[in-house]
Formats: C-alpha cells, sequence, structure tokens
C-alpha cells in the first residue's frame, strides 16, 4: 500500500509515470479522451419530464455552489435519485455510483474508479487522480453501507479540494461539511398536473380525467409522491381514478408495474419502502409498528405508554432516515401514508396488527384517565385521528369508551374554539373573543345551536340549571347579541359543522 501510494500511474493502462504525468503516451490520452466522450456518466433516465421541482433543482443548484457535500434526503418514493440526476446532468466530469450492489469501502472506491474511467485504485491513489482531474462524485443510496460511505467521502473531502460530493440518501452522512436539503412531496397541483402527464403520455385523453376533487383525493392518498403517482398513472390504461382510490384500501402492493429497465426498488412503492425498512434494527422495527396505526402522528408522551422500554431517541432515528417527518414541534412526528399503508400490511402478515391497536388504545386510555396532568386544549387537538381510531375499535358504553370519547370531545372542542376566536378577531370583533376559550361556554353555544333548552343543556353538561343559564348570560353579553337565536346564527356563522363539532380526523401536520 505505502509503494502504489508513492508511484504516479496512467489513468488509462495504469503504468508507471513520472511525477506530475497523467498519461504514459499521447495513445493513451486519446483512448482516456474518446472513452470519456463516449460514454455517458448517468445512468440511462426515462424521457418523462420532471414536474414540480423547479423551485428545488433552483434551491440545489444554489447549495451545490458552495458546499463541497451536498446530501439530498426524503422519504421513499420522493425522487431523490432523479432530483440528483436532473441536477447533474449538464455538468462535465460526473461520476454516478449506484450503491445499491456494494459492501465495502473497497467497493465503493472501484465503483467510483469504474465511473470516472481509471483503472482500479486505492483510495490513496484515487485521491491523487482526482486531483489531477476533479469530478463531482454522485453517491447514489448509500444507506446499506452508511460507514463505509462516510469512510471514502471523509478522505476525499480532505485529500481533494477542488471535488465534490452529491449524494441521494435516505439518511445523511453525517460529516460536519455536510449541507443536508430534505426533498419533500409534491404541493398539490404539481401532483394532478404530474398524474394528468404521465396518463396523456400513455394516450388518454387528459379531458377525460374524472373530477378534480377525485383527482386531488387520488393525489393524497398517495401522499404527493412522484413514484407512487406514476405508477398509478400507469393503472389508468385499466381503471379509472374512481377504482384506484378503491384498490388502495387494500395496501400499496397495487402500485407496480413501473418501467422494467428502474432500478428493482424503483419498480414498485413497495419495493422503495421496503428497502429502507429492511435495514431497520430491531428496536426500529418495533417502533414503526407500534406508530403505523396511529393515523395522527406519535408524540413523545404516547409513544413512552406505547413502548415504554425504548427512548424517544429510537423515533428520532426513524426521522432522521426519513421514514418519519417532524411534527410542528421536537416531541411529535407523524408517519407517511405510504410507510403507514406499507407498515400495516406487515403487521396483518405477522398477526401484530390487532396487538398494536391494543397498546394504542391502551396508552389512551391512560393518557386520557391521567388528564388532570395534561393540557387538554393541546394534547387532545393532536391526537384527534388517534382517539377517533382508538374508540371506533373500543366495545362502546365501557369505561375505556367513555374515557376516549370525553378526551376527542374536549379536544375537538378546544379546535371549536380556537376556530371561533381567529374567525372573531379576523372580523374585528369588538367584544372580548376570549369566551370561546372557556370550554364549558363553548359546550353551551353550540348546545344553543343544535335547539337545546337551558335545562337540556344542564342535564347534557351535568351542572345545575342556573349555571347554564348564567352562561347563556355571558355569551350574551360578551358577543354583543340578544337572543339564543342570535348565538345559534352566530355559532352556524363561524363555520360549526353538526352537532356543533369538527370533523374528526385531523392530524398533526
Amino acid at each position: 500500500m505505502g509503494a502504489e501510494s508513492s508511484i504516479s500511474r496512467c489513468l488509462e493502462c495504469g503504468s508507471s509515470l513520472r511525477p506530475q504525468a497523467t498519461y504514459c503516451s499521447a495513445a493513451c490520452r486519446q483512448r482516456g479522451y474518446r472513452r470519456r466522450r463516449s460514454t455517458s456518466p448517468l445512468p440511462a433516465q426515462r424521457l418523462n419530464p420532471m414536474l414540480g421541482r423547479a423551485d428545488d433543482l433552483a434551491a440545489l443548484n444554489r447549495l451545490i455552489t458552495h458546499h463541497a457535500l451536498l446530501t439530498v434526503t426524503g422519504p421513499p418514493g420522493v425522487g431523490k435519485t432523479r432530483a440528483v440526476q436532473a441536477l447533474v446532468e449538464r455538468r462535465q466530469h460526473v461520476a454516478f455510483i449506484d450503491l445499491t450492489t456494494t459492501h465495502s469501502a473497497r467497493d465503493v472506491v472501484d465503483a467510483i474508479c469504474n465511473s470516472a474511467h481509471l483503472p482500479a485504485l486505492r483510495l490513496e491513489s484515487l485521491t491523487t487522480a482526482l486531483n489531477r482531474n476533479p469530478h463531482l462524485i454522485v453517491l447514489d443510496s448509500p444507506e446499506r453501507i452508511l460507514s463505509p460511505c462516510v469512510q471514502v467521502a471523509r478522505t476525499l473531502l480532505q485529500s481533494c479540494p477542488r471535488v465534490k460530493i452529491v449524494v441521494a440518501s435516505r439518511e445523511r452522512l453525517g460529516l460536519p461539511q455536510e449541507k443536508t436539503y430534505l426533498l419533500r412531496s409534491l404541493q398539490p397541483d404539481d401532483a394532478a398536473r404530474l398524474f394528468t402527464d404521465r396518463t396523456h403520455q400513455l394516450g388518454i385523453d387528459p379531458h377525460a380525467q374524472e373530477s378534480p376533487a377525485r383527482l386531488r383525493l387520488l393525489c393524497d392518498r398517495l401522499g404527493g409522491l412522484p413514484l407512487a403517482l406514476e405508477l398509478a398513472a400507469r393503472l389508468r390504461r385499466v381503471l379509472s381514478v374512481a377504482e384506484i382510490l378503491s384498490s388502495l384500501d387494500t395496501g400499496i402492493a397495487l402500485l407496480e408495474g413501473a418501467p422494467r429497465d428502474a432500478p428493482p426498488r424503483h419498480q414498485s412503492l413497495h419495493a422503495a419502502i421496503d428497502w429502507s425498512y429492511r435495514s431497520l434494527s430491531a428496536d426500529e422495527k418495533s417502533a414503526v409498528h407500534a406508530i403505523a396505526v396511529m393515523p395522527g402522528g406519535v408524540s413523545r408522551e404516547l409513544f413512552g405508554l406505547v413502548q415504554p422500554a425504548m427512548s424517544w431517541q429510537v423515533v428520532q432515528s426513524l426521522a432522521a432516515k426519513s421514514l418519519l417527518t417532524p411534527g410542528r414541534t421536537d416531541d411529535r412526528c407523524r408517519m407517511p401514508a405510504s410507510v403507514r399503508a406499507f407498515t400495516t400490511v406487515v403487521l396483518q402478515n405477522t398477526g401484530e396488527l390487532a396487538a398494536a391497536i391494543e397498546s394504542l388504545r391502551t396508552g389512551l386510555v391512560t393518557m386520557a384517565t391521567a388528564a388532570d396532568s395534561i393540557d387538554t386544549r393541546t394534547t387532545w387537538h393532536a391526537e384527534q385521528a388517534n382517539l377517533f381510531q382508538a374508540l371506533t375499535l373500543t366495545p362502546p358504553r365501557t369505561k375505556d369508551w367513555r374515557a376516549l370519547a370525553s378526551a376527542l370531545v374536549r379536544g375537538l372542542v378546544g379546535e371549536l374554539g380556537d376556530q371561533l376566536t381567529s374567525r372573531c378577531a379576523a372580523r374585528g370583533a369588538t367584544t372580548d373573543p376570549t369566551i370561546w376559550q372557556d370550554t364549558r361556554a363553548t359546550k353551551v353555544a353550540t348546545l344553543i345551536a343544535e335547539g337545546l333548552t337551558n335545562r337540556e343543556i344542564s342535564a347534557r353538561l351535568h351542572v345545575s340549571l342556573r349555571t347554564a343559564e348564567q352562561c347563556v348570560h355571558r355569551l350574551k353579553a360578551e358577543l354583543g347579541l340578544r337572543s339564543r337565536a342570535q348565538i345559534a346564527a352566530e355559532v352556524s356563522r363561524l363555520g360549526v359543522g353538526a352537532g356543533g363539532f369538527l370533523r374528526p380526523g385531523r392530524a398533526d401536520r
């Protein structure tokens, strides 16, 4: 190793060279030139145009100008590889390395040499060659051999100041000089445009598409993931949008059938997610199984109740691997719909689905019975979707059912109060809108809108008749209204749904 590192080698034939030389002869120089001209550095791409990524590509172009190491991360099927290909396709001296079949640092070095049209070299000699002929190196899908990739990337960055590295990965390398860019799902309009464009390429009249509302629902169900949208578009040759939506209820295995020249992990959404799932540790898989039955996402508190033997760091590790997305706060994450669907199938096949749902129900009941220590205005609002799912799977009129129902109502009423407060503020109300932050007042207002009398309200809320009357009087005084009918009209005008509650199921975003 020491002898090789001290001898310069011809980039074409590997012969020994005098210092500072690149090729041993004019013939090798010409062969190297023809090889570079005749061989594309990028894998073959389909002719489909890339839609909805103009802003992302502009941002990536700015970042690669100022950073030597740029990692593009994102969930399975979001289009990381395609975005990186588009980023580098017009650049010169690009070495694109698909790492799905590599197993060691030696394999990574060999792959770089092959893509850069260099003879087989050791890492030290590779740095010498790249200093003479700098390249932009693309490392695609290094998740399964992260440590060897980190070792090679660190050496190249330290020894080759003019080399740049772009990584397409579901997990960042973790090097100090690394700049990370999170590639998100497509926006609704871009997702619909991508689906329509792909169906048109298959010979389907875009004007014959079904209703825009149904199309947007399909794009939402697919999470705006380009891979899922492209696979679903291929189904339009035999299925309507409504039939595709119905098929999704059976899982995501139906979303397959990509072109045969696509990498195996890109030939179905199931394969794309399975690629990440298989690399998880036992604890990470257990955490994924637990969170998959939580449509509203998972909080630190709920995870501690459902998986008491695990720390929150396991959840953070899954977020770092793009299998979870962070919520509005650091103590909450949610799982993309596609990953939830995949994991649900796994749980069904292993017979663990019922146990996972029971763990969720038990955890929520524990939270509900300890409500005195919980900020109901925030906690139950965030847990609405989870509560609703657990409630539908709990025998009615039982103690657990009542605890879950009470928590769900508290969350819905808290959301209603926030909504009414913001709408009152938007219309410039001169009265104090903080009355809508009073849970009892909000309940009374919604019951008035249902047409209940004061006596019926007192019975429904288990308060005295005098308390109900005082609450109605306060509503009139603080809102500047004169009658119960005006209270009901105000609640209706501000957009309260049937029964005074919002439709359950809004997840933390």
